[in-house]
């Protein structure tokens, strides 16, 4: 569900798509979760949600690229992340995870399932990760605009109307 409002910036972290970016990606999500969600389940399940993106992200974006061609930063895969306040009926807090790598469009936007009743070697590699992802916020899109993937993590805030 996009939001019904247009969403309001709060703040932006970026760097390369690389593991010595990850511990500033993950402070700054820990960061931006604390003060908009506080403590508690939503905080916990957005920061796994954007973790288990995050690794996709450096995995196939930023790991791939880093051989004899990368010599410069323009050719190093980059990560923008920004968070937002979607105001409405429903306010969210909207976390936008962009990258510049190779187009890759995992279907996030398909349901999953897991094949939770059989014996873990003889469960299909792949797609957990993403079945997590889903699992763990309100909505989450994909979409490849200006030769990037953009992911959107949607976490509904309380109402003053929810006890």
């Amino acid at each position: 569900m996009a939001p019904e409002h247009p969403l309001e910036p709060i703040a932006n972290c970026d760097g390369p798509a690389s593991m010595e970016s990850w511990d500033r990606f993950i402070s700054f999500v820990e960061s931006q979760a604390d003060q908009q969600l506080g403590e508690g389940s939503a905080n916990y399940r957005l920061r796994l949600a954007f973790e288990e993106l995050l690794s996709n992200i450096i995995r196939y974006s930023g790991e791939l690229d880093a051989g004899p061609s990368a010599d410069s930063a323009a050719d190093q895969a980059h990560v923008w992340i920004r968070s937002f306040r979607s105001p409405g009926s429903q306010p969210q807090f909207v976390l936008e995870i962009e990258d510049n790598g190779p187009y890759f469009d995992p279907g996030i936007d398909q349901p999953r399932q897991i094949e939770s009743h059989l014996p873990i070697d003889e469960r299909q590699i792949g797609g957990l990760g993403l079945f997590l992802v889903q699992q763990s916020v309100d909505h989450v899109d994909y979409a490849w605009i200006a030769n990037r993937n953009r992911y959107h993590l949607f976490v509904n805030l309380p109402t003053p109307s929810d006890p």
